[in-house]
């Protein structure tokens, strides 16, 4: 009876050994992945904001807007580059139709505009990314109307005008989930919301 007695002590003993090592092992594997976080690929956010340019122009307009909004993406091509894409509506598009002499313009639309995205990275924590991007692309200036004697928009250049564009794009990235930044051009300034994946 001694004998078996001592069998189970020991087979208990060897039980909570079992769950001790366990709990150590679990405790390390956790506390590794915590301190090496995964590092977001991707970025996709949308942006909404207030037009900052044309306002004169925008002030007698039937359709203008003076809020502007934006949508793109952007991939971490390397550890500390990015490479990405976006279109904003921002800006003044006016409708023009010329007399030849005279220009006159009809309305204005929110213009449109198509960027790609050049960063790095800035900021690289446990639970935070700071992140910027140059903005470059081609924004819609204006529309011609052709009329019946004229074709062309007179002393406006081209019949359908695109212009540079250009700007930054700031975000950070919380926990490797959440996206907020900012996003400033010679048109618009947009706050920035979106995820990581």
């Amino acid at each position: 009876m001694a004998h078996k007695h001592k069998e189970k002590t020991q087979w208990k003993v060897s039980w909570e050994k079992f769950l001790a090592t366990t709990a150590v092992a679990f405790t390390l594997a956790t506390t590794g992945k915590a301190e090496e976080p995964r590092n977001p690929t991707g970025v996709v956010y949308v942006g909404y904001g207030v037009q900052t340019s044309d306002e004169d122009l925008r002030d007698f307009a039937r359709n203008s807007e003076d809020n502007a909004y934006s949508v793109g993406a952007y991939f971490r091509i390397h550890e500390n580059w990015l490479l990405g894409f976006d279109i904003g509506s921002e800006g003044s598009k006016p409708t023009v139709t010329s007399t030849g002499s005279d220009i006159y313009i009809d309305d204005v639309d929110s213009a449109i505009s198509f960027n790609a995205l050049i960063g790095t990275n800035l900021v690289k924590e446990k639970i935070f990314m700071l992140d910027t991007s140059l903005l470059l692309g081609a924004r819609q200036e204006h529309v011609c109307v052709a009329t019946p004697r004229f074709r062309g928009c007179g002393r406006v250049p081209g019949d359908d005008g695109w212009g540079f564009n250009y700007g930054i794009l700031v975000t950070g990235v919380i926990r490797n989930v959440a996206v907020v930044g900012v996003r400033a051009t010679g048109e618009s300034i947009q706050g920035v919301v979106g995820f990581a994946f």
